[in-house]
């Protein structure tokens, strides 16, 4: 077998992954996995198979010949400054690292058409994932802490927080895993708690330690303690 000819058969076997249908599913794969994984970091397997899935992407389109190594390159630099935003918090380098990685994956693909359409499909099935995820399964990002805490401060009269000190020393139960935030039975209502910092398994018995504006900070209860 010829070198041109083994170089054909290469790229007839990645055709495949150059398909827009396939694309797309990278794509749902790969921006869930990072996105799953920057909003609530330590999962690990989410962002694994989030950064296989575009590697494979990337790896099809540049086997097929249609993408150069400059794609790739512009996607590690967007996902390093999206990692940034995890530690400087501002949106700058979030919005950054965003704009990086939908271009380096338009550009890898053999048309502006097909990259568009790809990512389109790609950036709604995964906010679609992740929504089903949080209605569902109860999924909860580490963001909502800064989001509460500035919320609290508002004082335009939502007080709501004031009526919830009564829950302090109340026991529950744990709805879902808290990684640290999920949802508990708590005095006879479904709340929207976080733990102290630990991992509290599903159906754990907990305890409302202290409230802070809509913050519901609990605790897992010692099974010998009771």
């Amino acid at each position: 077998m010829t070198l041109g000819t083994t170089m054909l058969v290469a790229s007839t076997s990645w055709d495949i992954v150059t398909h827009p249908a396939i694309m797309a599913i990278l794509l749902t794969i790969g921006l869930a996995g990072i996105f799953v994984e920057l909003l609530a970091p330590g999962h690990i397997i989410p962002g694994a198979i989030g950064i296989g899935a575009f590697v494979l992407y990337f790896y099809g389109q540049f086997a097929a010949g249609i993408a150069e190594w400059s794609a790739p390159v512009i996607f590690i630099v967007g996902l390093i400054l999206l990692i940034i935003e995890m530690f400087v918090p501002g949106g700058i380098f979030g919005t950054l690292g965003t704009v990086a990685l939908f271009y380096s994956v338009v550009a890898a693909a053999k048309s502006l058409a097909v990259g568009l359409s790809a990512l389109a499909i790609g950036v709604v099935a995964t906010v679609l994932l992740i929504w089903i995820l949080y209605k569902f399964f109860g999924f909860r990002t580490t963001w909502r802490k800064i989001i509460l805490s500035s919320q609290q401060n508002n004082e335009e009269g939502y007080t709501s927080s004031k009526n919830r000190k009564h829950l302090i020393g109340k026991k529950g139960t744990a709805l879902s895993a808290l990684r640290p935030a999920g949802w508990a039975m708590i005095d006879g209502r479904k709340e929207d708690v976080v733990s102290e910092g630990d991992l509290i398994p599903k159906d754990a018995t907990i305890i409302v330690t202290n409230v802070e504006g809509t913050r519901v900070v609990v605790k897992k209860v010692d099974e010998e303690i009771e």
